[in-house]
Protein backbone atom coordinates (compact mmCIF):
# COMPACT_ATOMS: atom_id res chain seq x y z
CA UNK A 1 0.00 0.00 0.00
CA UNK A 2 0.93 3.59 -0.38
CA UNK A 3 0.57 4.00 2.64
CA UNK A 4 3.51 2.03 4.56
CA UNK A 5 5.57 3.14 1.44
CA UNK A 6 5.10 6.71 2.14
CA UNK A 7 7.29 6.48 5.26
CA UNK A 8 10.20 5.31 3.66
CA UNK A 9 10.97 8.79 2.26
CA UNK A 10 9.48 11.86 3.94
CA UNK A 11 8.98 15.20 2.56
CA UNK A 12 12.64 16.87 1.89
CA UNK A 13 13.56 20.61 0.94
CA UNK A 14 14.49 21.39 -2.56
CA UNK A 15 18.37 21.16 -1.92
CA UNK A 16 17.88 17.60 -0.83
CA UNK A 17 15.99 16.67 -3.81
CA UNK A 18 19.18 18.02 -6.15
CA UNK A 19 21.42 14.80 -4.22
CA UNK A 20 18.45 12.49 -4.27
CA UNK A 21 18.66 12.73 -8.26
CA UNK A 22 22.05 12.84 -8.70
CA UNK A 23 22.44 10.00 -6.19
CA UNK A 24 19.37 7.97 -7.16
CA UNK A 25 21.69 4.72 -7.13
CA UNK A 26 22.27 5.44 -3.34
CA UNK A 27 18.60 4.69 -2.41
CA UNK A 28 19.12 0.99 -2.27
CA UNK A 29 15.85 -0.65 -0.79
CA UNK A 30 13.75 2.19 -2.20
CA UNK A 31 10.01 0.51 -2.21
CA UNK A 32 9.15 -0.51 -5.42
CA UNK A 33 6.37 -3.47 -6.58
CA UNK A 34 8.25 -6.44 -7.32
CA UNK A 35 9.05 -7.09 -11.10
CA UNK A 36 8.73 -3.36 -12.27
CA UNK A 37 11.02 -0.14 -12.42
CA UNK A 38 11.24 2.81 -10.09
CA UNK A 39 8.81 5.53 -11.36
CA UNK A 40 9.49 9.05 -10.51
CA UNK A 41 6.80 11.91 -11.53
CA UNK A 42 8.91 15.27 -12.12
CA UNK A 43 6.06 18.20 -12.07
CA UNK A 44 6.77 21.32 -13.92
CA UNK A 45 8.09 22.36 -17.57
CA UNK A 46 11.18 24.54 -17.19
CA UNK A 47 14.56 23.88 -17.51
CA UNK A 48 15.26 22.94 -13.91
CA UNK A 49 12.69 20.16 -14.39
CA UNK A 50 14.59 19.05 -17.60
CA UNK A 51 17.54 19.05 -15.76
CA UNK A 52 16.07 17.08 -12.89
CA UNK A 53 15.03 14.64 -15.68
CA UNK A 54 18.58 14.22 -17.42
CA UNK A 55 19.72 13.37 -13.44
CA UNK A 56 17.57 10.99 -13.21
CA UNK A 57 18.15 9.42 -16.52
CA UNK A 58 21.81 8.95 -16.10
CA UNK A 59 21.35 7.35 -12.27
CA UNK A 60 21.71 4.04 -11.85
CA UNK A 61 19.03 2.47 -11.24
CA UNK A 62 17.22 3.88 -14.46
CA UNK A 63 13.74 5.12 -13.07
CA UNK A 64 10.98 5.37 -15.60
CA UNK A 65 10.68 9.57 -15.31
CA UNK A 66 6.75 10.84 -16.01
CA UNK A 67 6.86 14.66 -16.43
CA UNK A 68 3.53 17.10 -15.67
CA UNK A 69 3.64 19.26 -17.84
CA UNK A 70 6.74 18.49 -19.40
CA UNK A 71 8.09 20.58 -22.33
CA UNK A 72 9.85 20.03 -25.89
CA UNK A 73 12.90 19.09 -24.43
CA UNK A 74 11.87 16.70 -22.08
CA UNK A 75 9.07 15.09 -24.79
CA UNK A 76 12.11 13.53 -27.03
CA UNK A 77 13.68 11.37 -23.84
CA UNK A 78 10.51 11.35 -21.50
CA UNK A 79 6.64 10.55 -20.80
CA UNK A 80 5.28 14.39 -20.88
CA UNK A 81 1.63 14.09 -19.52
CA UNK A 82 -0.47 17.25 -20.14
CA UNK A 83 -1.39 18.07 -16.57
CA UNK A 84 -0.59 21.52 -15.37
CA UNK A 85 1.87 21.83 -12.14
CA UNK A 86 -1.25 23.49 -10.21
CA UNK A 87 -3.93 20.77 -10.74
CA UNK A 88 -3.50 18.75 -7.48
CA UNK A 89 -6.44 16.84 -7.66
CA UNK A 90 -5.34 15.44 -11.03
CA UNK A 91 -1.77 15.14 -10.16
CA UNK A 92 -2.02 13.16 -7.05
CA UNK A 93 -5.11 10.74 -9.46
CA UNK A 94 -1.88 10.00 -11.42
CA UNK A 95 0.46 9.64 -9.04
CA UNK A 96 -1.81 6.89 -8.14
CA UNK A 97 -2.96 5.70 -10.94
CA UNK A 98 0.77 5.25 -12.40
CA UNK A 99 1.90 3.91 -9.22
CA UNK A 100 4.67 6.14 -8.58
CA UNK A 101 7.38 5.69 -6.05
CA UNK A 102 8.39 9.87 -5.50
CA UNK A 103 6.88 12.71 -6.93
CA UNK A 104 9.68 15.72 -7.36
CA UNK A 105 8.23 18.97 -7.94
CA UNK A 106 10.36 21.63 -9.50
CA UNK A 107 8.43 24.68 -9.06
CA UNK A 108 7.44 26.33 -5.76
CA UNK A 109 4.37 27.29 -7.25
CA UNK A 110 2.85 23.85 -6.61
CA UNK A 111 3.97 23.40 -3.11
CA UNK A 112 2.51 26.62 -1.74
CA UNK A 113 -1.20 25.18 -3.46
CA UNK A 114 -0.57 21.91 -1.08
CA UNK A 115 0.57 19.24 -3.41
CA UNK A 116 2.88 17.95 -1.18
CA UNK A 117 0.45 17.37 1.59
CA UNK A 118 -1.92 16.26 -0.61
CA UNK A 119 0.76 13.26 -2.07
CA UNK A 120 1.14 12.79 1.87
CA UNK A 121 -2.44 12.14 2.40
CA UNK A 122 -2.31 9.86 -0.49
CA UNK A 123 0.83 8.10 0.73
CA UNK A 124 2.95 9.03 -2.49
CA UNK A 125 6.46 9.90 -1.32
CA UNK A 126 7.24 13.78 -2.03
CA UNK A 127 10.18 15.35 -1.98
CA UNK A 128 9.05 19.05 -1.40
CA UNK A 129 7.61 20.92 1.95
CA UNK A 130 4.50 21.31 2.88
CA UNK A 131 1.73 24.09 2.42
CA UNK A 132 2.86 26.04 5.35
CA UNK A 133 6.57 25.12 4.75
CA UNK A 134 6.58 26.57 0.95
CA UNK A 135 4.68 29.30 2.01
CA UNK A 136 8.38 31.29 2.89
CA UNK A 137 9.76 31.18 -0.68
CA UNK A 138 5.74 31.80 -2.18
CA UNK A 139 4.93 34.46 -0.31
CA UNK A 140 7.81 37.82 0.18
CA UNK A 141 5.61 39.40 2.44
CA UNK A 142 5.24 36.29 4.71
CA UNK A 143 9.05 36.10 4.14
CA UNK A 144 10.34 40.05 5.32
CA UNK A 145 7.42 39.82 8.09
CA UNK A 146 8.88 36.54 9.83
CA UNK A 147 12.38 37.65 9.47
CA UNK A 148 11.92 41.14 10.64
CA UNK A 149 10.50 39.17 13.75
CA UNK A 150 13.26 37.24 14.01
CA UNK A 151 15.46 40.35 14.15
CA UNK A 152 17.35 39.46 10.57
CA UNK A 153 19.07 42.28 9.00
CA UNK A 154 17.47 42.88 5.60
CA UNK A 155 16.50 45.62 3.55
CA UNK A 156 13.71 47.97 4.40
CA UNK A 157 10.12 47.10 3.05
CA UNK A 158 6.57 47.72 3.05
CA UNK A 159 3.39 45.54 2.05
CA UNK A 160 0.54 47.40 0.13
CA UNK A 161 -2.31 44.92 -0.10
CA UNK A 162 -4.12 47.11 -2.59
CA UNK A 163 -4.05 49.75 -5.23
CA UNK A 164 -5.24 52.10 -2.30
CA UNK A 165 -2.13 51.41 -0.19
CA UNK A 166 0.49 51.13 -2.73
CA UNK A 167 -0.73 55.24 -4.25
CA UNK A 168 -0.08 56.20 -0.30
CA UNK A 169 3.45 54.62 0.05
CA UNK A 170 5.89 57.01 -0.56
CA UNK A 171 8.09 56.96 -3.79
CA UNK A 172 11.56 54.39 -3.34
CA UNK A 173 14.86 55.76 -2.26
CA UNK A 174 17.54 55.17 -3.60
CA UNK A 175 19.83 54.39 -1.58
CA UNK A 176 21.98 53.22 -4.06
CA UNK A 177 23.16 57.33 -4.92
Amino acid sequence: SYRGRARYLPACGTAVCGTLAKGWGRLQGFPSEEGRRVKVLVVGGGGREHAICRALATSRPHPEVLVAPGNAGTASSFRNIDISPMDVPRLVELAREEHVDLVIPGPEAPLAAGLADALNAAGVPCCGPSRAAARIESSKAFMRGLTSEAGVPGPTYRIARDRAALAELPEAEDSLS
